[in-house]
């Protein structure tokens, strides 16, 4: 697997985990790919274990197009390669459409 820098590799390494991550997958709608950046408040499978008085995003995400590290067009680098990367167990919707 050849990818576009070693931090964005770092960043998909940490997806599920409490924090950053980085996910891949391909939109039910087109078939294109996309790209998230994902933070959690806690590890997957503990969503439900947080509680407040208040609203709480515990999983926040957001579609990019190019690498925040190395600048690399994702679609570009990924596209033959992002059906073995998806792991839609991780995202809030699978299939997005960004």
């Amino acid at each position: 697997m050849k990818w576009c820098c070693q931090t964005f590799k770092g960043w998909y390494d940490e997806a599920g985990k409490r924090g950053l991550g980085l996910l891949l997958g391909r939109s039910s709608t087109d078939n294109d790919p996309y790209f998230l950046i994902q933070h959690r408040v806690v590890d997957s499978g503990l969503e439900k274990s947080v509680v407040s008085a208040n609203p709480v995003s515990v999983i926040s995400e957001i579609g990019i197009l190019f690498c925040p590290w190395c600048g690399q067009n994702l679609r570009a680098v990924y596209k033959r390669v992002v059906d073995e990367l998806a792991r839609p167990d991780l995202e809030t919707s699978p299939g997005h459409t960004s």
